[in-house]
């Protein structure tokens, strides 16, 4: 959809991901896990809209509820699942972003996996439980979030200072520091 070549509607590609149930006996029907997702990501009026009108930041929440329509089951009904996201909050704006990790945190609450490549720190110590940092193709870090993104880490692999502000439940959030012009 990043590209879309068709008009399809939103609510058409919703659809899409119940596709691979067709012909198979489902613990919810398909009009409501569509509905489910629809409203799950503030599409419901945008549902007759084509793809082609809409923001990068709007195809992005579509994307996203396709695929919850497609776990419906799994996702709702604690069945095993995993989600495996590329850059989720990509194009979406702050509030979406937040919305968008706090429903996949629900989700890993109710014991779903989740394992998203970000390059958010930000969002990542806000809602991660672990982290595991790359640098050139390696591993570098790896451990539960509050440990690893701590500023001292951070300047060493990013080259970058940032202060942390510490929120509730051993979360905290990180700030950069302005960088001086080169």
């Amino acid at each position: 959809i990043a590209h879309p070549a068709f008009g399809y509607r939103v609510r058409e590609i919703v659809e899409l991901g119940r596709f691979p149930h067709a012909g198979q006996p489902t613990c919810c029907n398909d009009a409501a896990a569509i509905r489910h997702a629809l409203h799950a990501y503030e599409l419901t009026d945008l549902a007759e809209r084509t793809i082609t009108t809409l923001s990068g930041g709007e195809r992005q929440r579509v994307r996203m509820a396709r695929l919850e329509t497609q776990l419906h089951e799994r996702l709702h009904h604690q069945q095993p699942a995993w989600l495996l996201l590329d850059e989720p909050n990509a194009a979406l704006d702050i509030d979406q972003q937040h919305r968008l990790m706090a429903r996949l945190r629900a989700h890993a609450n109710r014991g779903c996996g989740v394992l998203l490549i970000l390059h958010d720190l930000a969002l990542a110590a806000l809602y991660a439980d672990s982290v595991l940092l790359i640098e050139d193709g390696k591993v570098v870090e790896h451990g539960p979030a509050a440990t690893i993104l701590e500023p001292d880490i951070v300047r060493r692999h990013f080259g970058i200072h940032v202060s942390a502000v510490q929120l509730a439940e051993s979360r905290h959030s990180l700030y950069p520091h302005p960088r001086e012009a080169a």
